[in-house]
This record gives C-alpha cells, sequence and structure tokens, in this order.
C-alpha cells in the first residue's frame, strides 16, 4: 500500500520546518551555554510543526524527543564531570539529519542530505 502524494501545501511546511530545525540547530550548537539557553525556547513550535506535518510518526517523535534532550543537557551551566559536549553535539546532529532522511523517505522533502551540503 503507497500513501498518496502530500498536498503541496504540506511539502511546502515541511520544508520549511526541517530548514528551520536545521538553521535552529547550526545557531544552537555554536552558542555559548547562556546563548543556547535564549535559543531553546525556539525549538519547541520548530517541533510542533515537525510532528504535525509528519502526522506524529513515531520515529520522527523518537528523534524530536531525544534531540530536545540533547538540547536541554547542553543548556546545563553546571556540567557533571565526566560530560563530554563534542560527544552530545554529535548526537544532535544526527538526529537533525535523521529527521530531515526520515522526511525524505516520506516523501516531504526532496533530498536527504541539506541543500547546501550536496554542493
Amino acid at each position: 500500500m503507497t500513501r498518496d502524494p502530500w498536498p503541496a501545501d504540506t511539502l511546502a511546511r515541511a520544508e520549511k520546518a526541517i530548514t528551520d530545525l536545521e538553521a535552529f540547530w547550526d545557531r544552537f550548537r555554536n552558542s555559548t551555554t547562556y546563548g543556547r539557553q535564549l535559543e531553546l525556547p525556539k525549538l519547541q513550535p520548530i517541533r510542533r510543526e515537525l510532528v504535525s506535518v509528519t502526522e506524529a510518526d513515531s520515529y520522527a517523535l523518537e528523534h524530536l524527543t531525544r534531540l530536545d534532550d540533547v538540547c536541554r543537557q547542553l543548556t546545563r551551566s553546571r556540567q557533571p564531570s565526566n560530560f563530554d559536549e563534542s560527544r552530545v553535539v554529535v548526537f544532535g546532529l544526527g538526529d537533525v539529519s535523521n529527521m530531515r532522511g526520515w522526511m525524505a523517505e516520506l516523501g516531504l522533502v526532496k533530498d536527504a542530505v541539506p541543500p547546501d551540503l550536496t554542493r
């Protein structure tokens, strides 16, 4: 059973939402702890839009939940002594990349790789 093509407005919303997520992540990971605290509230509206356009797909929800957890870890002012920021950032990047890939698999976006990385 194949899914009917997505409506054009849904495709446009999906592309905007994933582009917004990628832009958020780029700003977030390159910020200081304080800057991350200021950026964190911007994730929730993006997350809601992604949940909406993917029709609350369980795989998308899983990655969005993990990304939310990563972001919260990275905003803590006091980290545990064994905290490895680079490792946590890699996990977050993986979740963002997996979201785009999954949305491409669902037919919501054209490319599994962000357009600026394909050049």
